[in-house]
């Protein structure tokens, strides 16, 4: 994947963003529907409704809000499930891009060399990278570099070979871990079903 190609996908912080406002208007929207099932307090037109009593028509207001109350559940239950899965998987296309862009090293040489080498050698490779132009010898040793958590022969990498990847990797510290993925993808955590006696009226005083 050439550099171009992955600096015009949407970033992970424009992924996260559009994940959020969408999410976000599901969940209103199901708000807003428990919130339209609660203020109903007549049961809906029916053609034998005057002749019911006070109590089967609190029954019946009760079936209908119910029946009303598990749509916008599952309705929102699955539009929140297809969402959180989408945005898994472009996550995790983008964060592949991003690795292979950053981490791919064609020179296997380089990157065995690289991996066995100590903190001190991968400067030293760095030196000579910077001296005779190989990328690929840089490369290696950032990667080694960025497995070991050394920071300070990372951001070297960045400032002489390649500072137009410095965005790319910044991007890369901002993916979720999988723990966080998985806790999206619990979507029942999140969307759950409403409480049916909240959304009855409250009863008239000595009524039933």
């Amino acid at each position: 994947m050439t550099e171009n190609r992955v600096t015009e996908e949407k970033t992970i912080g424009e992924l996260k963003a559009e994940h959020a406002s969408k999410t976000a208007r599901i969940m209103v929207g199901y708000l807003d529907a428990t919130e339209r099932i609660r203020q109903e307090a007549q049961p809906d037109e029916g053609r034998y409704l005057d002749r019911l009593s006070d109590q089967e028509r609190m029954k019946l207001l009760y079936e209908q809000k119910s029946a009303k109350a598990d749509e916008a559940y599952r309705e929102a239950f699955d539009a929140y499930a297809t969402q959180t899965e989408a945005f898994r998987q472009e996550h995790e296309a983008r964060v592949k891009a991003l690795s292979q862009r950053l981490f791919g090293v064609a020179n296997a040489d380089a990157a065995a060399r690289a991996a066995t080498a100590s903190e001190s050698e991968l400067a030293s490779m760095l030196d000579y990278a910077a001296l005779a132009g190989n990328k690929d010898l840089a490369k290696a040793a950032f990667v080694a570099a960025h497995t070991r958590g050394a920071g300070h022969l990372v951001g070297r990498y960045f400032d002489e070979a390649a500072p137009d990847a410095r965005d790319l990797y910044q991007e890369y510290s901002q993916r979720l871990p999988q723990e966080v993925l998985e806790r999206q993808g619990d979507v029942g955590r999140v969307v759950q079903k409403p409480d049916l006696d909240r959304l009855m009226p409250p009863l008239r005083a000595g009524g039933a």
